[in-house]
């Protein structure tokens, strides 16, 4: 008679061969931690990192294992972005610490910014630096809040130039014959210092050229726009890059032909902010440094004039 062999396998007992979790603090349990055929060893899984369930089986001769018997854990760093307020302050504005834990670090300047560089083996961080100019500007202004006298005199020195325009003002209304005309070339020792650009916004601009030099930029030519209307306005330098031309003349009247202020308006004052990409020749009563900056940095001109009221035939 023919021989029968019968061969039994050993059945095998499934297990995961990887497994992904989060960090949050908490200790961490693997999905499979054994059965009636096996039991599951593995160290205290908590922080960021790889570990690995190994497995035990009761029965090795009747019994094998799925793969290489073992489980990988992977714990991923929690994300957390971080904002930097201070030279040595920072709040958290996405994710949150797991209790218990403490973010720590150290602060350091690169070039205009001031950077957090976290020790955190459990944390993934993206850091938001911030820029050393808004630094400098919180300073300032408690400096100037504590120093009491300092803020007395700037404001004495504001009134005095206040009653000098005034004086000014009623003066041109009395002699309208004072007009000159409109320079050809302003600046223009200034200007040979200054790279053109074909764009700029109010951040850049601000860090090209000093508040000092600023003021140096404007030209008071001593010209007089006669004009209708009895409100101070403003405007934005973006609005009129977008209305206008380089070759355009801008001022009170062109800009309220575009709509761009009230038609009551009788003194403009131009400010910074957005961007201008074109050179503009613009004439108003006044400017802010931030606009004279990019004014000049487009290869623009800024021009201070007197606005006077336009008398009627009688």
């Amino acid at each position: 008679l023919p021989t029968l062999t019968l061969v039994i396998s050993k059945m095998t007992v499934e297990i995961p061969t990887e497994e992904v979790f989060v960090y949050n603090g908490k200790v961490k349990i693997p999905t499979f931690v054994g059965n009636d055929f096996c039991e599951a060893s593995y160290p205290e899984i908590k922080n960021a990192g790889r570990y690995t369930v190994e497995y035990t089986l009761f029965d090795e001769k009747n019994y094998a294992l799925s793969g290489d018997g073992k489980t990988v854990i992977t714990v991923l760093k929690a994300p957390l972005t971080v904002e930097v307020t201070g030279k040595d302050s920072f709040k958290i504005i996405e994710g949150e610490l797991a209790e218990g834990d403490i973010l720590s670090g150290e602060f350091y300047k690169d070039g205009g910014y001031i950077h957090f560089r976290a020790d955190s083996l459990n944390y993934s961080i993206e850091v938001i630096p911030l820029k050393r100019s808004t630094v400098g500007a919180i300073l300032w202004l408690f400096l100037i809040l504590a120093i009491i006298l300092s803020a007395l005199f700037v404001g004495a020195w504001f009134y005095i130039k206040r009653n000098e325009a005034v004086s000014e003002s009623a003066e041109n209304e009395s002699h309208p014959e004072m007009r000159a005309p409109l320079p050809t070339e302003t600046n223009s020792e200034i200007g040979a210092e200054l790279t053109t650009l074909m764009a700029v916004d109010e951040s850049h601009a601000n860090d090209l050229i000093t508040d000092s030099l600023a003021r140096s930029l404007i030209n008071e030519v001593g010209e007089t726009v006669y004009t209708s209307g009895y409100k101070k306005c403003i405007v934005g330098l973006d609005a009129l890059c977008s209305a206008f031309a380089p070759e355009d003349r801008i001022d009170i009247n062109s800009m309220k032909k575009r709509g761009l202020i009230s038609p009551e308006a009788r003194y403009i004052k131009v400010l910074g902010g957005g961007v201008i990409d074109k050179p503009l020749t613009v004439l108003a009563n006044s400017f802010s440094l931030s606009a004279a900056k990019m004014i000049a940095l487009t290869g623009g001109k800024a021009i201070k004039v007197r606005t006077q009221r336009e008398r009627r035939a009688k």
